[in-house]
């Protein structure tokens, strides 16, 4: 694929457009797949926080018997974020430049039949990374 202007950075709020599908072209005849540079369609960089909290509390008055409550937070602020996107296009032939599996229609609409990830068009989100994990553990120490 020929990169061209407008291409789009991977980094966009809409799940169904992270790279612009209007803006790539196949290979022309004589190609030998070496049109676009490394990495021109990477997402956004990750945005994580992970906490964790501990409480101790003495059971008895010695330090023998203790426990311990502890809450593991991943992804604390809940965000959602993007790893990985539709990347392949395919086109209708060499001499027709349609493409197959856009995630649009002709009129601009989303196509109904590309909802979901695992059928997803050029351009669109097929994964995320987890939203907010909570993790709680109790122990005792004797």
């Amino acid at each position: 694929m020929a990169l061209l202007d407008g291409l789009g950075g991977g980094c966009s709020d809409n799940q169904f457009a992270q790279f612009n599908g209007a803006a790539i072209r196949p290979p022309t005849f004589g190609s030998v797949g070496m049109e676009s540079g490394r990495n021109y369609m990477r997402g956004c960089l990750t945005r994580n926080l992970d906490m964790s909290v501990v409480r101790r509390i003495r059971v008895t008055h010695s330090e023998r018997y203790r426990a311990e409550l502890r809450a593991d937070v991943f992804n604390a602020l809940n965000t959602v974020d993007i790893n990985a996107r539709n990347t392949s296009a395919q086109f209708t032939s060499p001499t027709n430049l349609t493409m197959v599996n856009s995630q649009f229609n002709a009129d601009g609409t989303v196509n109904q039949s590309r909802l979901k990830p695992n059928n997803s068009g050029f351009g669109a989100a097929t994964g995320a990374r987890g939203l907010r994990n909570i993790q709680l553990q109790l122990r005792f120490q004797f």
